[in-house]
């Protein structure tokens, strides 16, 4: 089936042999020299790359490399081929750690109790702190919500 599969559709040729096309496909890939493989350029041309990049470049930056080699070139099939390459891109700044916590302190009661509900709104108010990649650089939103009404008070 390999040797014939430029010609003949795998499909037809597996109900002639009355084989399945999933054990076929799944040989093929246990035994890459049996057929020839279209994508043998590509993977060499995107290890190239992602190598002269330092191993920074993702999916979407070899995609976006010298037009020659990835002409036609979906995103799915790079993204396809990076995932069986095992290459993984690196996001500059991408986080940021905003806990940092001390083996000494002291533990801080549960002052609700775990008790969520509130009677009337303004009751129980719960507050929380982000922060948010821009531009500028890291600035910290801290909100105030209320648990009766699961409103933003501040």
């Amino acid at each position: 089936m390999a040797a014939e599969r430029a010609s003949h559709p795998v499909k037809m040729m597996a109900r002639l042999l009355e084989a399945g096309r999933q054990g076929f496909y799944q040989w093929l890939s246990r035994n890459p020299d049996a057929g020839h493989d279209p994508w043998a350029r590509l993977r060499s041309a995107m290890l190239a790359l992602w190598g002269t990049s330092r191993r920074i470049f993702g999916a979407w930056q070899i995609l976006h490399g010298p037009p020659a080699e990835f002409d036609g070139t979906t995103l799915y099939r790079v993204r396809k081929l990076v995932r069986e390459l095992g290459i993984e891109g690196v996001v500059p700044h991408g986080r940021k750690r905003t806990t940092i916590p001390d083996e000494g302190a002291p533990t801080r009661p549960d002052l609700l109790k775990r008790d969520l509900a509130s009677p009337v709104p303004t009751y129980r108010l719960v507050g929380g702190i982000t922060y948010l990649r821009t531009g500028e650089g890291w600035p910290c939103l801290a909100t105030a919500v209320d648990l009766a009404t699961r409103m933003v008070v501040g």
